[in-house]
């Protein structure tokens, strides 16, 4: 291989490597975007109601299959993660 094949070569492959790393930096910077605080203040409102709210400050989408949203609920988190604000939601009250 002469001198000119092989430093293309060298090139191509430090390049690809770049992006690679570049790549694999946003897709770690991704999770930590998603849990961002949410803040829900809600009272006697329906489980479709605040699920609704959760999709509208998040990224994250319910799927409501078996699970009853017509159920009066009440919440007011603030600053809070997902998890929490599911914990909160879903846990019955006794």
């Amino acid at each position: 291989m002469n001198k000119t094949k092989f430093y293309k070569t060298f090139c191509r492959l430090v390049c690809f490597m770049s992006v690679l790393s570049f790549c694999s930096l946003q897709l770690e910077a991704r999770p930590s975007d998603q849990n961002g605080p949410i803040t829900i203040s809600m009272s006697g409102v329906s489980l479709d109601s605040v699920l609704e709210e959760i999709e509208a400050q998040s990224p994250y989408l319910f799927i409501n299959k078996g699970v009853d949203i017509t159920r009066t609920v009440s919440i007011d988190v603030r600053n809070v993660t997902i998890q929490e604000v599911c914990k909160t939601l879903l846990t019955p009250v006794v």
